[in-house]
């Protein structure tokens, strides 16, 4: 089933009322529920209203975001409450910090965007952003991208990802990771996370924001995927008071996830490790020398003359004769065969 969103918008999420989910299925593609008519008006930009019309979405500076979505296909065609949530919540002064934004000049990736209004909000912040999504929604990120330029005061530029596929076009960590309601095919779950995995560095802040859904599948893939994230991730929730003040709902959570610190000790530098190296090979080779010059067969003939020399030497001792200096001989012919036979 495509979604269906309706014409008209219901006003802010806080309308909504503490612990009111809507308990949609999103697994069945059914947006025809309260998510869809959520978070702003509506502006209508065509002829049917149904096919083609605009989010708007208000900053607190007063600017204003337009975001075009589609009346028909799939999930990443219309603006979900998530989306807002998290929008809202890049312009918080908890998370805005003091003086320059948190995300000014800083590298941000938003996957799975859809209209783009996560990441277009984070451009508008001054980050520099890379919007990524499936091929069949590059237009209309595009053309959001177009609506709002004369927003963003960082950059902002959309790619096609596929979660799951090997990463080329990224080749360096971000130092964010925007993702909003990416947690609805349990198929996607193990993609999802082998990309967040690629993607994400040691100091990459992943910040996650999705429904708690309590329709069809939607508890067992929730589940399953924190049971999945918990093996490569450190994950803490956001508290509710934290989030905007008027664009919130219990049931719409915001998680800071951070990849875990690997055990393995860090070695240095290869070019730091090359002196250390010189050094082990010459001293490896003095070695080699010294026991060239002075082979080990010399060392145990010279030890044993020394014990056939002593006194209470079991030989000397027990023959009724002086050892002769032939015994010697023939005890040294002995001592070289057995060496050379040990070799």
């Amino acid at each position: 089933m495509a979604p269906t969103p309706p014409p008209g918008g219901a006003g802010p999420l806080a309308r909504r009322g503490p612990g009111r989910s809507c308990g949609c299925d999103v697994t069945a593609l059914d947006t025809r529920c309260c998510r869809a008519a959520m978070a702003a008006p509506l502006e209508s930009s065509g002829e049917d209203q149904l096919r083609n019309f605009v989010r708007v979405l208000e900053k607190r500076d007063g600017t204003v975001l337009r975001l075009q979505q589609y009346g028909s296909g799939g999930v990443g065609c219309v603006v979900w409450d998530a989306a807002i949530v998290l929008s809202k919540y890049l312009e918080t002064p908890g998370f805005s910090g003091n003086g320059a934004h948190a995300l000014s000049r800083r590298s941000v990736l938003e996957l799975g965007s859809g209209t783009g209004a996560v990441g277009l909000m984070a451009a508008t912040l001054g980050a520099d952003v890379i919007v990524t999504d499936l091929e069949e929604l590059q237009d209309l990120l595009k053309m959001n991208i177009n609506m709002n330029k004369h927003l963003v005061t960082g950059s902002v530029q959309a790619k096609v990802l596929k979660w799951g596929e090997e990463i080329e076009d990224f080749p360096s960590p971000p130092d964010y990771i925007l993702m909003a309601d990416c947690i609805y095919y349990e198929e996607s779950l193990e993609p999802l996370l082998k990309t967040l995995k690629d993607l994400s560095g040691s100091e990459t802040c992943i910040i996650c924001c999705y429904e708690q859904r309590t329709m069809g599948k939607n508890p067992e893939i929730e589940k399953k995927y924190f049971e999945l994230l918990q093996l490569d991730f450190d994950f803490e929730k956001i508290p509710l008071e934290k989030h905007d003040e008027e664009y919130r709902s219990e049931d719409i959570h915001i998680l800071y996830i951070r990849k875990k610190k690997s055990n393995t000790p860090s070695w240095p530098p290869v070019n730091h490790l090359l002196p250390l190296f010189q050094e082990v090979i010459i001293a490896l080779g003095a070695f080699l020398f010294q026991l060239w010059e002075k082979p080990a067969a010399h060392v145990v003939k010279n030890r044993c003359f020394q014990l056939i020399a002593r006194k209470d030497l079991s030989l000397a001792a027990d023959s009724p004769a002086p050892v002769q200096s032939r015994d010697v001989r023939s005890l040294n012919q002995y001592l070289d065969f057995s060496i050379m036979r040990d070799a």
